[in-house]
């Protein structure tokens, strides 16, 4: 697969789905509702992820072999979509959210054998019993602590705003 090819395919992707789906809102009640927490002042659609989401991944299904790596890579992103719109139409819970991110770092982990085998810069190779936990916390630790860093940056936007 030409990656240039896959990077053509899913920004023509994602630019046809994410207007469709921004119209496609207030009948799907995905609209984000203005409220003294938030900086904008009309309801505005939150499903453009859905058009990133297909733009990110029909690529990938389209022109690459579905090897268990990414099967698990298209299963763990599905998942997490599904966990991020649910959080878009029912404002879910930091519990569950983690819950789906988990969920979605398992999946990559067991089902796609993806796993931190060796640390080059201090020439250390680890046994799964070492790697595998340690790759749940780095990539879990990684979503958290961009969310962590997103919740701070537009709380302090809602500050300034």
């Amino acid at each position: 697969m030409s990656p240039l090819l896959g990077l053509i395919i899913g920004m023509v992707i994602s630019l046809v789905i994410i207007p469709i789906m921004w119209r496609l809102a207030p009948w799907l009640r995905m609209l984000d509702k203005p409220d003294p927490r938030k900086v904008h002042r009309q309801a505005i659609p939150r499903v453009g992820g859905w058009g990133i989401v297909l733009g990110a991944l029909l690529p990938v299904l389209i022109l690459l072999d579905p090897d268990p790596l990414v099967q698990s890579y298209l299963i763990g992103s599905i998942t997490l979509f599904l966990f991020g719109a649910w959080d878009d139409a029912r404002e879910l819970s930091p519990y569950t959210k983690f819950l789906g991110q988990v969920s979605a770092v398992i999946i990559i982990v067991f089902y796609g054998d993806l796993w931190i085998e060796r640390i080059p810069w201090l020439e250390v190779s680890l046994s799964p019993a070492l790697g595998i936990p340690l790759t749940l916390f780095a990539m879990v630790g990684m979503q958290r602590y961009q969310y962590l860093r997103w919740t701070r940056w537009a709380g302090g936007r809602r500050i300034l705003a």
